[in-house]
């Protein structure tokens, strides 16, 4: 037989439920402009790439001034088969105007793991590498910013894998003019910076055949990945986290490259630790790289990348498909991740097959510090997206010149 409760024990159980409540409450509250890191529709995923599966308005903007959405949409990875891409779609406040421009961004490196994407970090701006984005709303332009499938949303990240990383940059494009109560122009215009300037070159190369309903104005690519077979082993010590995301990517995406053709048992195990990082300012970025360090003195990778399967594997992702969009090609002087000579040679090539193109150079500037906000960069950039969003053509050479000087 049971007994009856005291009085006193039911106003102890009742308090304690009440704080649950409460907590109950708080918590939702504090979670309502979470972005939501996983797909809340059932069964199979739409075919059509740039399909929206979910819009999330966010409350509070970490751009002044503007609107702001989290979108979970589909595109296609390397084997065609359809995934999950997660997005922050920005719009100048005033939802009165029509007709406006896309701007999508491909960001730098983040990291390699699910919870690294720029839209799942407290300062997401930085997290992407985008450091002028009150700017593109001052504009006028609709700022789409792709995370990338595998961070934000179920799959693998085409880490510097061409197909699937330009083909996301190019649905992130068509899923942003899904988005109700945004009014959008055909125009569209692609930037990135590193991992995502390799993207955005292959968005360019890829557009005519996988979105040729896009009317793709220009590509500015910004310190892009260009030679992937070479980068890797020239790379100094310190940066060779890009290494480690490099090596995760292609282990998980080709059966034939592995992490124990290139490393040790032990360095396999520190570099799969170290791809599990995220990157999302750049002060973690220097406090890795001080762990890079600490793993006999950065030599993670005791095979060169530019041999075996892996140097076949990164010659597949090379973007070498022409762009018939103006192209845009930005590099710091002082760059070490990815080396200025190295880059010219880029340009001289594409140059070579007519690429329409201006190559600017930025003066001591390194990698990072050609993106960062009081970059000489972007007075010529902005000047170069108006006039190709305003239909104007571009240059008819080879154009080369220092960013900054006119």
């Amino acid at each position: 037989m049971n007994p009856t409760p005291s009085r006193s024990t039911v106003l102890v159980v009742l308090a304690a439920l009440l704080a649950l409540a409460v907590v109950a409450v708080v918590l939702l509250w504090a979670l309502r402009d979470e972005p939501s890191d996983a797909r809340r529709t059932d069964g199979p995923l739409p075919q059509e790439p740039g399909t929206v599966l979910e819009v999330e308005p966010v409350a509070e903007s970490p751009l002044a001034g503007s609107r702001a959405w989290r979108i979970l949409y589909t595109t296609t990875d390397r084997d065609g088969e359809p995934v999950e891409a997660s997005a922050a779609v920005y719009a100048p406040e005033d939802s009165t105007l029509t007709d406006l421009p896309v701007l999508v961004w491909g960001h730098g490196t983040s990291g390699f793991a699910r919870d690294c994407s720029p839209s799942l970090q407290q300062d997401p701006m930085a997290a992407g590498s985008m450091y002028v984005g009150d700017e593109v709303l001052r504009r006028g332009w609709v700022l789409v910013a792709p995370d990338f499938p595998g961070v934000g949303a179920d799959g693998e990240q085409p880490y510097l894998i061409g197909e699937g990383a330009g083909r996301t940059m190019l649905d992130a494009a068509r899923a942003a003019r899904e988005v109700d109560g945004l009014s959008t122009s055909p125009r569209t215009a692609v930037w990135g910076f590193s991992q995502g300037g390799h993207a955005a070159l292959w968005a360019g190369g890829l557009q005519p055949t996988y979105a040729p309903e896009l009317e793709l104005d220009g590509v500015a690519a910004l310190a892009p990945a260009t030679f992937l077979r070479e980068t890797f082993d020239r790379l100094p010590a310190q940066d060779r986290i890009f290494a480690a995301y490099t090596m995760a990517s292609y282990d998980a995406a080709y059966d034939d490259v592995s992490w124990g053709d290139y490393a040790s048992d032990e360095a396999e195990s520190f570099g799969r630790k170290l791809a599990a990082e995220c990157l999302p300012d750049p002060q973690a970025y220097s406090e890795l790289a001080e762990e890079v360090m600490s793993f006999q003195d950065g030599a993670i990778f005791d095979q060169y990348f530019a041999d075996g399967a892996m140097g076949r594997r990164l010659g597949e992702n090379e973007p070498e498909l022409p762009v018939p969009a103006p192209l845009l090609l930005a590099q710091g002087s002082a760059d070490t991740v990815v080396p200025a000579e190295r880059q010219a040679e880029f340009a001289t090539r594409a140059c070579a097959r007519d690429q329409v193109l201006d190559y600017l150079t930025v003066e001591g500037r390194d990698h990072l510090g050609l993106v960062l906000e009081d970059s000489p960069l972007y007075p010529d950039l902005f000047a170069w997206t108006d006039a190709r969003l305003a239909g104007e053509p571009g240059p008819t050479v080879c154009a080369r010149a220092t960013a900054g000087r006119g």
